[in-house]
């Protein structure tokens, strides 16, 4: 069983490359011209950056908690046009109602030019499979915001048993489609920044206005997964 110690490594990793190397300036680029546009004044990502294309925890996640993360989300954007003194958006969004924790991909845009969903066919194929293995719920500790190198938000989240492994491990071996680009970790994808390049070395002062992450601590069970063919329970 991968622990919470294991995540907690990983999610420290992803910092501290961070901190160290700096910001991708192509996947910001990516962001702002190719992955996001305006809707009504304010930045969203295009449904090919965050729709789940395989399996996926949430989406919608409960209300309670999208509608918390949403306004820690829009509390950190104002703090980063206050700070930086920017005219524009700072962060192109995902959908409140689109908030998920991915299982497993079909496709994945970092990866893929053409995005494939989970078919009927493989979603009953799947769902055959857990419905052996006797899943019951899945609970995961969500806490805290981190920053990615490609500027994507990351809600953290904490498995507190190994069915999430699991899953992961059974169905992407018994189903080739869904062996691309495997998910270690459980976070909640929120956004991409979108700011000036000229800011790419203030890494600093974006790790600090993270700190209104901490006001995301709860745990959720799941209970079923989220799929683009239609919901499997467990």
């Amino acid at each position: 069983m991968k622990n919470k110690d294991y995540y907690i490594y990983n999610y420290r990793k992803i910092t501290d490359k961070l901190k160290k190397s700096g910001f991708d300036c192509d996947q910001l680029k990516r962001s702002m011209n190719e992955l996001s546009c305006s809707v009504d004044g304010t930045c969203f990502l295009k449904e090919v950056a965050y729709k789940p294309t395989g399996l996926a925890l949430g989406c919608p996640l409960p209300k309670i908690l999208s509608s918390q993360i949403k306004m820690v989300a829009e509390n950190i954007e104002n703090r980063l046009i206050d700070t930086f003194e920017l005219c524009n958006n700072a962060i192109a969004y995902i959908p409140e109602t689109s908030y998920h924790i991915t299982v497993l991909n079909r496709s994945h845009f970092d990866d893929d030019s053409k995005i494939v969903f989970l078919e009927e066919a493989l979603k009953n194929k799947a769902e055959e499979i857990i419905k052996k293995m006797s899943i019951g719920g899945i609970e995961i500790h969500i806490s805290g915001i981190l920053l990615t190198q490609s500027g994507r938000l990351l809600v953290s989240g904490y498995p507190l048993d190994d069915k999430l492994q699991q899953i992961r491990c059974v169905l992407s071996s018994s189903i080739h489609e869904l062996s691309v680009n495997i998910p270690i970790l459980a976070h909640i994808k929120i956004g991409h920044l979108v700011l000036p390049l000229s800011l790419k070395n203030r890494i600093k002062s974006l790790i600090r206005i993270l700190e209104y992450g901490n006001m995301i601590d709860c745990n959720i069970i799941f209970k079923d997964l989220y799929t683009p063919a239609g919901r499997i329970k467990f």
